[in-house]
């Protein structure tokens, strides 16, 4: 039996004891049937065929043993896993991604989404009007995240705030790197003007 199908068996035990025990029942209840053809009584039959069989204790184990990986197959699968788990975790927080800034190799990213923000009330009853500059890293998603204030127009009455928001729901066509789409640092100016 393949070592998966042993540790699949873990996950069944119940089952798996029920099917050992159907087994152990149908090799009695063979040997019994083949003792009662040779005419002999039924308590006579069992009796024998019990002795014939042997311990179903030790059969059980048997069988047991047979179906479900050993203490060190299991140690081994749980080492591996771990060891995967962990390479896989080292790995992304060991390499993080390298993100590009602007340079002729590279062909800018191009927004497809851009709302633009929404005044809020406090700012716009006080009649601040303005620019925001932000800081952002379009991924090669074409997501943006990252976003940061380069420029403040307004931290009181959340106008700031609100372009960080906005700027975080644009979407671009990606910046490319030899024809590969990469992350990249821009700036952006949010506008703020009051009709």
């Amino acid at each position: 039996m393949s070592l998966a199908r042993r540790l699949l068996n873990l996950l069944r035990r119940k089952s798996l004891e029920r099917e050992i025990a159907d087994e152990i029942r149908f090799h009695l209840d063979e040997r019994t049937r083949q003792y009662r053809a040779r005419n002999m009584s039924p308590d006579e039959a069992v009796r024998l065929a019990c002795d014939r069989f042997g311990s179903v204790d030790r059969a059980t184990n048997g069988m047991r043993e047979a179906r479900l990986p050993g203490r060190m197959a299991i140690a081994a699968v749980g080492t591996a896993a771990l060891l995967l788990v962990c390479g896989i975790g080292v790995k992304r927080w060991s390499a993080p991604t390298r993100v590009y800034e602007l340079n002729d190799q590279i062909t800018a990213p191009v927004p497809i989404l851009a709302p633009t923000p929404h005044y809020t009330d406090a700012a716009r009853l006080a009649k601040i009007q303005g620019v925001v500059r932000l800081q952002c890293v379009v991924r090669a998603d074409g997501g943006c995240g990252d976003a940061t204030v380069l420029r403040s127009l307004d931290t009181v009455y959340g106008l700031d705030d609100e372009a960080v928001r906005t700027m975080r729901r644009w979407r671009f066509k990606p910046a490319l790197l030899a024809r590969k789409p990469v992350p990249v640092r821009i700036s952006v100016d949010m506008k703020f003007a009051l009709r």
